[in-house]
C-alpha cells in the first residue's frame, strides 16, 4: 500500500464520520454513507486509461474534493466494514519499459557525460597496457562542466524594482577538457651497460626520421653498425643527440652522473672520453606532443627546449646500467577503472528512462 492512498482514505473516512455521527448522536436521521459519498463508488479498481480523466477527480466525497492523481478503488462503506487496504488492490500499474527521448535536454546532457567517461576508460586502458613500458608516463583525463544555460541572471530586476538574489542556470553536462601527463619519477630497474636512467628532470634528445629532434625519458640505448648510440628499436634507428660513437675496440663504456661518456681500449691504462650526453627541459612539458614509441615533440605550447649537461640548470643526473620504469600504478588504475565503469553504467541506465 502507499502512504498517499492511506492518507486519502483516512481523510475521507474522517469526513464521513463528521457528516454521519452528529445526526446519529442527536437522534435525528442523517444521511447514509452512500448519500454522504454522493453515490456508488466501483468496488473494483482499474488502471486509469491513458489520456482519460480521473473519474473521481474534482468530485466531492464526505466534504472532501478528490484531487488528481488519487484513485479510490472501493466504496467508503467497504472500508468501514472492517476491510483493510492491500497493496495489491491500490498500487497503480506501471509501464514495463520506458525510453529517454533523444530530443530532451536530459538525454543530451547524459550522452555528453557518457562520451567523456568512455574517453576516460580508453586512457586508463592505455595506462594499464603500458604499466611495464620503460620510461612511460601515466596520462590522466581532465573533465570539466560545460557552460550552463542561463534562464535568469542573478540580480535581475523584478516588477517591483527589487533585484533577484539568485538566478536560474541549467547545467549541460561534462566533457573532456584535456589530458595531462604525469611526469613524476619512475622507479629504477636493472638494465644493460648502455642503458641510462634520468634521476630528476629532463629528457634525452634523439633524431626523428626526417632529422627533427624528439624527446624521451627512455634510456634504453644500443650501438648501430657504425657504433653510434641509438634508441633500442627494431623499427627505426633514432640516434642520440649530440651523437656519441663507441669505438669498435672498446672493452668497457662508462657513463658518469654528469653525462660524460668514456671508453676503455686495449693498450690504454685510462679511459678515453668519446662524448657528452645532454638533456633538454621545457617550461611547459605538458605542452609536448605524444608521438608514440615514448617520444615527445616540441610544440608552441611547450616552448623551446633548454639544453645542458646532467646535474646543471635544474636538469637531473644519470644512472648507468638502470632503466626508468613506467610510473603507472596498476592498482590505482584498476580502482579508477571500476569507479569510472560504475558511473558509465549508471548513465547508460538513465539513458533508458523517458523524460518528455
Amino acid at each position: 500500500m502507499t502512504r498517499k492512498r492511506i492518507l486519502v482514505a483516512a481523510l475521507l473516512f474522517t469526513g464521513c464520520l463528521a457528516t454521519v455521527l452528529p445526526a446519529a448522536l442527536s437522534g435525528r436521521e442523517g444521511p447514509t454513507m452512500s448519500e454522504a459519498t454522493g453515490g456508488d463508488v466501483p468496488l473494483e479498481e482499474t488502471a486509469k486509461p491513458a489520456g482519460e480523466a480521473n473519474a473521481y477527480e474534482g468530485r466531492e466525497i464526505c466534504g472532501r474534493t478528490i484531487p488528481s492523481p488519487y484513485y479510490m478503488p472501493d466504496d467508503v462503506e467497504y472500508y468501514q466494514s472492517g476491510h483493510e487496504f492491500t497493496s495489491a488492490s491500490i498500487e497503480p500499474e506501471l509501464p514495463d519499459a520506458i525510453t529517454l527521448s533523444v530530443d530532451s535536454d536530459a538525454h543530451r546532457t547524459l550522452a555528453r557525460a557518457a562520451e567523456a567517461y568512455r574517453t576516460k576508460l580508453a586512457v586508463i586502458a592505455d595506462n594499464l597496457a603500458n604499466a611495464q613500458t620503460p620510461g612511460f608516463k601515466r596520462v590522466r583525463v581532465e573533465l570539466e562542466n560545460l557552460p550552463p544555460r542561463h534562464e535568469q541572471m542573478p540580480g535581475a530586476m523584478d516588477s517591483t524594482g527589487n533585484y533577484a538574489s539568485v538566478g536560474i542556470s541549467v547545467g549541460l553536462g561534462a566533457h573532456v577538457a584535456g589530458t595531462s601527463t604525469d611526469f613524476s619519477q619512475g622507479a629504477f630497474r636493472g638494465g644493460g651497460q648502455l642503458d641510462v636512467a634520468i634521476s630528476g628532470g629532463g629528457f634525452f634528445q634523439v633524431t626523428g626520421i626526417t632529422g627533427e629532434l624528439l624527446y624521451t625519458r627512455t634510456g634504453s640505448f644500443s650501438k648501430n653498425a657504425n657504433g653510434d648510440l641509438a634508441m633500442s628499436s627494431s623499427g627505426t634507428s633514432r640516434l642520440l643527440e649530440p651523437a656519441i660513437t663507441i669505438p669498435a675496440d672498446a672493452t668497457n663504456v662508462v657513463v658518469t652522473s654528469d653525462g660524460c661518456v668514456s671508453v676503455a681500449q686495449p693498450g690504454s691504462t685510462g679511459l678515453t672520453q668519446v662524448g657528452q650526453v645532454e638533456l633538454a627541459r621545457f617550461v611547459n612539458p605538458q605542452g609536448l606532443l605524444r608521438k608514440g614509441e615514448n617520444l615527445l615533440a616540441e610544440t608552441q605550447a611547450s616552448g623551446s627546449p633548454t639544453t645542458g649537461n646532467p646535474g646543471q640548470e635544474g636538469l637531473g643526473t644519470l644512472q648507468q646500467g638502470e632503466l626508468e620504469a613506467s610510473n603507472v600504478d596498476a592498482a590505482e588504475e584498476l580502482i579508477e577503472w571500476k569507479r569510472t565503469t560504475a558511473q558509465l553504467k549508471m548513465i547508460q541506465q538513465l539513458l533508458q528512462i523517458e523524460i518528455p
